[in-house]
């Protein structure tokens, strides 16, 4: 069995000694079940209609999907204020994407479901406040209480550069009536899917894959270094096994100090000299014909003494 290191959804070694060879443990693919990920990032580029007019309201959404990977809908609710160059953002709970006119599946707090955001004369992103008092982007916003027994979220809401026109912009919009104008709201959640693949990269990393897109870190593979490689014991091939001669062994991840490397998805070359193995065969025919010769010359001599004895 190939054996490894449990890692951390980051690709970290999650054993506290990473020298110690209790730490190895085989690589088993038919453990590796289905996984979803969590929404921890919306990034949204929309632009706002300046020619709007006071107290008007726009909605767009963003698809968040919770620990289990259910997907849900936040609708966002945009209105323009009294104050020039000012919108006020607004978060509704969520709701399953599967049926949004539903039940509330999960809690935004008052603290991150308003921001009130600004924008400079040149349409700009000028700034975000959250109701809780938070400035900047991009802001924090939390979802507690999913009905589907999920982890609470932690999102990061990316709503542009402050001074930049890469997220949030204000300008006319390029209809008849005002409309936002959605370029794009992406999200990193990612539904439930099936291991699909397997790969091992020349680090050492194995990465599982999954139908949804998802790649995850599950194992690295160590390098066995001795102070006294000649002196392990010969088992058979390639194989070898630890001895006194060889010395303690180090526990080195691929590439780094006297560690070699790993060459995946790769069948090892003959290690065979084929000059010397022709030389080999050559010598061998040699005896061979000579040893033919022989039985030849002693037949004949066997032939000779039969015919005299008549």
């Amino acid at each position: 069995y190939l054996l490894g290191q449990t890692t951390n959804a980051a690709g970290v070694v999650t054993a506290a000694n990473q020298n110690d060879i209790n730490s190895l443990a085989p690589i088993n693919v038919n453990a590796i079940k289905g996984a979803a990920k969590p929404t921890a990032s919306i990034v949204e580029k929309i632009n706002l209609p300046a020619d709007a007019a006071t107290a008007a309201t726009f909605q767009s959404s963003a698809e968040v999907f919770d620990s289990l990977g259910v997907s849900n809908t936040v609708v966002q609710t945009w209105t323009k204020t009294a104050t020039a160059n000012t919108w006020t953002l607004s978060l509704a709970n969520p709701v399953l994407t599967s049926n949004t006119s539903g039940s509330a599946t999960g809690t935004i707090p008052a603290a991150s479901k308003t921001f009130t955001v600004t924008f400079a004369g040149d349409g700009s992103l000028a700034s975000v406040v959250a109701a809780g008092g938070a400035t900047g982007s991009p802001q924090t916003v939390t979802i507690s209480s999913w009905t589907t027994g999920a982890n609470n979220s932690s999102i990061s809401l990316d709503l542009g550069t402050i001074g930049a026109t890469d997220g949030l912009t204000q300008f006319s919009s390029n209809t008849a009536t005002p409309a936002l104008t959605i370029s794009s709201v992406t999200g990193d959640g990612l539904r439930f899917g099936n291991l699909s693949s397997l790969s091992i990269d020349d680090s050492g990393l194995v990465t599982a894959g999954f139908d949804n897109g998802l790649k995850q870190p599950i194992d690295q593979i160590p390098i066995a270094t001795f102070p006294n490689p000649d002196g392990l014991t010969h088992i058979s091939g390639s194989v070898y096994a630890i001895s006194s001669n060889a010395g303690n062994y180090v526990l080195q991840l691929p590439n780094q100090g006297s560690a070699g490397s790993i060459v995946a998805s790769a069948v090892e070359e003959s290690t065979t000299d084929t000059s010397t193995e022709f030389n080999k065969l050559i010598v061998a025919q040699q005896a061979y014909s000579a040893a033919a010769q022989i039985i030849s010359t002693v037949k004949t001599l066997y032939d000779t003494l039969a015919q005299a004895v008549r």
